[in-house]
């Protein structure tokens, strides 16, 4: 099985490596973005298989991003990381997100969720810290 790539849209350095480190850890490519513009740039050019997106990005929004990439010609899941909290059912519907993580992360949890938006099972990830 082919390792699945990940971008990573996150502005914060220190949680960037630590969702990199995760990632990688559990058998993902990750690239990474920390503003808007290299997020867009980055999705175009390497075309990965997940986002995990921030909301509260520098130069465009993770709202805005959250509509450029649900509107691009791939279809790719997206996963929100944020510190705000939301009814999941509901905000993550409206938003167009396939799923919701609330920092700080609790990573099996949040590869569980890769994995389903992925359509994946049993994946190192998540099997990594049960």
């Amino acid at each position: 099985m082919t390792q699945p790539k990940i971008l990573v849209v996150e502005d914060d350095p220190e949680m960037v490596e630590i969702l990199a480190l995760n990632m990688e850890a559990s058998g993902y490519r990750v690239s990474t973005a920390m503003d808007g513009y290299e997020a867009l740039q980055k999705f175009d050019a390497e075309r990965p298989d997940l986002v995990t997106l921030d909301l509260a990005m520098p130069t465009i929004t993770g709202f805005r991003l959250l509509r450029l990439f649900k509107n691009a010609k791939q279809e790719v899941p997206i996963i929100v990381l944020s510190a705000f909290s939301f009814d999941e059912a509901e905000e993550v519907a409206s938003l167009g997100a396939d799923d919701f993580v609330t920092k700080p992360v609790h990573f099996p949890d949040l590869f569980l969720k890769m994995e389903r938006a992925l359509g994946v099972r049993g994946h190192a990830a998540s099997r990594r810290e049960r």
